[in-house]
């Protein structure tokens, strides 16, 4: 058995790196961090077995200490999860109304928040 990917799975990792505002991804090291979850959530959740989603995240490592440096290769180790459901609804200041939550894609504040 193999994996197939193509370049439909390579723009959805940009295309969820370009979800996240950029007042939210303030640093390097959180673009890295998004850049590596976004590979995480696009290759990795596809494969079956452990050891092939063990290598993705080696290769991530790899990858970031190569191009981006020890120090930050250390710094994102470990993959920070993203999400864009952590906001609470919010109220209409004219009406009073319920408006929806706003969806704002950003680190997860905990694996407990998040589930």
């Amino acid at each position: 058995f193999h994996y197939v990917f193509n370049m439909r799975e390579l723009s959805r990792v940009f295309q969820g790196v370009m979800e996240a505002p950029m007042e939210v991804v303030k640093t390097e090291a959180l673009l890295i961090n998004l850049w590596k979850h976004e590979c995480t959530r696009v290759f990795a959740d596809k494969l079956a077995r452990q050891m092939d989603k063990d290598l993705i995240d080696q290769w991530g490592h790899a990858y970031c200490e190569e191009y981006f440096g020890a120090e930050h290769a250390e710094a994102t180790k470990d993959t920070q999860w993203w999400c864009d459901f952590q906001r609470d609804v919010m109220e209409d200041e004219e009406t009073g109304e319920e408006l929806p939550a706003p969806k704002i894609y950003e680190p997860l504040q905990s694996m407990t928040f998040g589930r």
